[in-house]
């Protein structure tokens, strides 16, 4: 008999930041808004322009661990800068995005497949972020924020997501879900 979980997947490519240096620093001054970062598993990672309600800044993403609220894993912190996750080289379509998050405060930035950038809470972005995907956001309050972890199911294709004091890892493209089996 075949045992089928209740989720397969069957292409996958994860940015888990592990291949990076400790206080490895991306940004102003060394980079400019769109210069590629990092490369892991086949999705190559930018460096963007922040955007504010009234303006936007590049300062810098640097590589550390947060091992109180992400624990056991180099992370990626952001400070007034994003992160593009170009997923258009990987062997199959993403239709379902996962990462996980740690909000200690400020304003966030998200956009999928190049629409507008949302500026404000995450847990404020629209559940229809792009056309065709859906967003979901899971948090927990912290003593200092919250962590989180936000779903985008739907043909994805590039991620931009940043925040203030705002840490990411683990973001996981997946080709095919099937869930209820």
């Amino acid at each position: 008999a075949i045992v089928l979980s209740p989720l397969l997947s069957f292409g996958q490519a994860c940015v888990d930041f592990e291949s990076q240096a400790i206080g490895a620093q991306y940004g102003s001054p060394g980079d400019m808004p769109g210069d590629v970062v990092i490369t892991e598993d086949n999705i190559p990672v930018s460096v963007e322009t922040f955007h504010f309600a009234l303006g936007t800044a590049f300062v810098y993403c640097k590589i550390d661990t947060l091992s109180s609220v992400i624990p056991f894993s180099k992370i990626a912190w952001t400070n007034n800068i994003n992160l593009k996750f170009d997923f258009s080289a990987l062997a199959f379509t993403p239709n379902l995005v996962t990462f996980k998050l740690a909000d200690l405060g400020g304003h966030e930035n998200i956009s999928v497949n190049g629409q507008q950038v949302f500026i404000g809470e995450l847990t404020a972005a629209p559940i229809n972020i792009a056309p065709g995907v859906t967003y979901t956001i899971n948090t927990t309050p912290i003593i200092t924020g919250k962590t989180g972890v936000v779903e985008l199911r739907g043909p994805v294709t590039s991620l931009l997501v940043g925040g203030q004091e705002f840490f990411l890892d683990d973001i996981c493209a997946r080709d095919t879900v099937v869930t209820g089996l």
